[in-house]
């Protein structure tokens, strides 16, 4: 079933249907007005006597989806309508007869369930399905975005399984995206995965591939189609295992790996650009790297890469899930029947029939003909004449057959001839097993792939494309080989290559790059400290900036003790051209000594510090000074020096001694700007303390 919109639009004039954001027929150039359920001609009809059709749900550009009651087993249903006018549309009873073709064939838990097909009297093809009463998976990752891995697993797990089954029977979806994944509640599971939408699925063999997909056409949403797919290529099994790689890779960190303006860019993304890692992105970094890896194998370029279809995919995710320390439900495997709801509580309503249970449902045209076949539309699948009105084959090649009963006298005969033949080859088989060449000699092949991984080092193929890099030919010998050391030499240079990079990412502020090279780089190694370390510190919350002002480490600070003294500047303080950053010690409003170069602190914009000793208690004026003149910019604290750290600090007065620094000699009294040789320094004069008047005598009256 197609991804739909909730209101279709239109023609006024010819009654052609179009998407919700077109504008103007096309044929008559009418602006085209949107569709209600007053004006459906299909709303309050009853469908082949039994299905009641009570809303629209959904349309799509080749039909509307219908929520109908289905009076005969009391249940909702879903009935999927082509437009009438396109009946005429070669090409588009070419997608719907494939849809069918294709649902039917399908019998799983996690795919939609297709009851019946048909045509009905006024040329209009349909489907009815199951009625799903459940949430898009698109709405569950706009709302919340990241889904923990113990439950991202469980809904990727799911989805694999539908799409496996598709493969088991030689179908690829093709078109993979949230959009045709809804989440149903099942018993006591609310994330019960239904897969849709195989209306442009493929069938790998068969006559009308060509026919019906031309080469160069582009399938899919640009977000999640494979890099084959993108080009336009040939696409298989594994186009859909990228396809749920992405799918996976959101699920787990909230975003797709690649992003872009327009949809011919995300194409071009898909053909040429890697993805950066899922443990690098901030969501990500929390997913096991078990499992990551197995993602990013979905999402290699080379579809050999790759896995060989959505059950191996799954596969390898439970393996992974289970070294991880996750549980994940089994594999679910495709139903023994086709019939009403499997939940235990279903009862079957009085007087309706039971479709009967078979093994597989077989294709259409492969339903055996019997007597009591009506001529008219049936209400089961089973007994469904052809729908369609024609005599071509709608029978999917590869798929199962229907099982055919032999007399018994060719019982007999085909008995024996299997006897004969399992005899023969059995024969033949002793035979081959004594004439078997010598087996190769893995050693022979090991410095061919040691040179090859030489020049993918070279040619910079550290680890892409898998089989040409240097972690792929590497694995390869050290399967063969474990501990070979040139290809442990050629592994730690690729790695080395890797982290100076991820260093100059780092350096550069780009950190999510750098935590993906370090991801990179840690596949050539099992354990690695130096990585460990660098990807500690990175994922490490930053260390808090410092409020701006002027101030001293310790704060309390004792004559003859060494001192750091701090300014940090506001964040929005622009420096410019300024120059010469220096701490400047006064007291008495004049300048005591020189003036101390301050150092900027590495990887602190805008923090300078500086070492001093101060040899005199006393009050003085902390200044920080850099540029000149109107370039000027200055921050200042007060600084209290103590002779005891216990004792309170004394009033300072100007008669107290100058302090020495470990900047240069001892410090000596000047009136800024500081004095030169040239000049005679100023003079100082003692001033006599302000003698403390004594306190009056208590007082001795009497209160009145």
């Amino acid at each position: 079933m197609e991804a739909m919109d909730a209101l279709a639009k239109v023609c006024p004039k010819c009654g052609r249907h179009y998407d919700g954001a077109a504008a103007f027929c096309q044929k008559d150039g009418v602006r085209l007005t949107a569709t209600t359920q007053n004006n459906d001609p299909y709303i309050g009809q009853t469908l082949l006597d039994q299905f009641k059709i009570e809303e629209k749900i959904g349309a799509g550009g080749m039909g509307a989806v219908y929520r109908a009651r289905q009076t005969t087993l009391h249940r909702d249903v879903a009935i999927k309508i082509l437009h009438a006018e396109l009946a005429d549309n070669a090409d588009a009873v070419r997608r719907f007869k494939r849809e069918a073709r294709v649902c039917t064939a399908l019998d799983h838990p996690n795919v939609v369930r297709v009851f019946l097909f048909g045509q009905l009297e006024d040329g209009s093809l349909y489907i009815v399905m199951e009625h799903l009463d459940g949430r898009p998976l698109l709405d569950v990752i706009r709302r919340e975005g990241a889904l923990p891995v113990h439950r991202a697993l469980h809904i990727a797990t799911q989805i694999c399984d539908g799409v496996g089954e598709a493969h088991q029977q030689g179908v690829v979806h093709r078109d993979i995206k949230p959009e045709n994944v809804v989440l149903v509640t099942r018993r006591r599971d609310p994330d019960f995965v239904k897969v849709l939408d195989f209306g442009i699925a493929r069938v790998l063999w068969g006559d009308d591939v060509t026919q019906a997909t031309q080469s160069g056409l582009v399938f899919g949403t640009a977000r999640y189609i494979s890099p084959e797919g993108a080009a336009g290529e040939a696409t298989d099994a594994r186009s859909d295992v990228y396809s749920l790689g992405i799918l996976t890779y959101q699920l787990c960190c909230g975003e797709t790996p690649f992003d872009a303006p327009s949809p011919v860019q995300m194409l071009m993304k898909h053909i040429h650009a890697d993805p950066p890692h899922l443990r690098g992105k901030p969501r990500g970094a929390h997913v096991p790297e078990p499992i990551a890896d197995v993602i990013m194998r979905a999402l290699s370029k080379n579809p050999d890469g790759r896995y060989d279809d959505a059950h191996a995919y799954a596969d390898a995710l439970r393996t992974a899930a289970e070294r991880a320390g996750f549980e994940v439900h089994r594999r679910r495997t495709a139903r023994s029947s086709i019939g009403p709801p499997s939940d235990p509580a279903y009862r079957l309503p009085a007087g309706a029939i039971e479709p009967p249970t078979v093994s597989k449902t077989p294709p259409m045209s492969e339903l055996p003909p019997t007597a009591e076949a009506p001529a008219s539309h049936s209400t089961t699948l089973e007994g469904a004449p052809s729908p369609f009105g024609d005599d071509v084959d709608v029978s999917i090649p590869g798929l199962a057959r229907a099982p055919r009963t032999l007399p018994k006298g060719a019982r007999t005969i085909a008995l024996a001839f299997l006897v004969g033949a399992l005899l023969v080859a059995a024969g033949y088989g002793v035979k081959r097993y004594l004439d078997r060449p010598p087996a190769v000699d893995p050693v022979a092949d090991a410095d061919a792939l040691l040179e090859e991984a030489r020049g993918a080092l070279r040619a910079d193929r550290l680890d892409a494309p898998l089989e040409a890099s240097v972690l792929g030919l590497t694995d390869r010998v050290l399967a063969a080989h474990p501990g070979d050391p040139e290809a442990g030499r050629i592994r730690r240079l690729a790695r080395d290559r890797l982290v100076e990079r991820a260093r100059e990412r780092a350096d550069a502020g780009a950190r999510d790059e750098a935590l993906a090279l370090y991801a990179r780089a840690r596949a050539f190694v099992e354990e690695d400290s130096v990585i460990d370390r660098a990807v500690d510190a990175l994922e490490r919350p930053p260390t808090p900036r410092a409020a701006p002002g002027v101030r001293t480490r310790p704060q309390l600070v004792t004559a003859g003790q060494e001192v750091t003294v701090v300014a940090v500047l506001e964040p929005d303080v622009e420096l410019g051209a300024r120059s010469a950053p220096r701490f400047v010690l006064q007291r008495a409003g004049r300048q005591v000594g020189a003036a101390i170069d301050a150092t900027a602190v590495e990887g602190e914009e805008g923090v300078y510090e500086a070492t001093t000793t101060v040899a005199r208690a006393g009050t003085y004026r902390l200044l920080f000074r850099v540029g000149s003149g109107s370039d000027l910019i200055e921050r200042a604290a007060d600084l209290e020096v103590r002779a005891d750290p216990s004792a309170p600090a004394r009033p300072a007065t100007p008669r107290d001694p100058p302090p020495v620094t470990t900047q240069g000699s001892a410090w000596t009294p000047s009136v800024a700007p500081a004095w030169t040789s040239a000049t005679e320094p100023p003079q100082i004069v003692d001033v006599a303390p302000t003698p403390t008047p004594a306190p009056p005598p208590p007082w001795t009256g009497s209160v009145l």
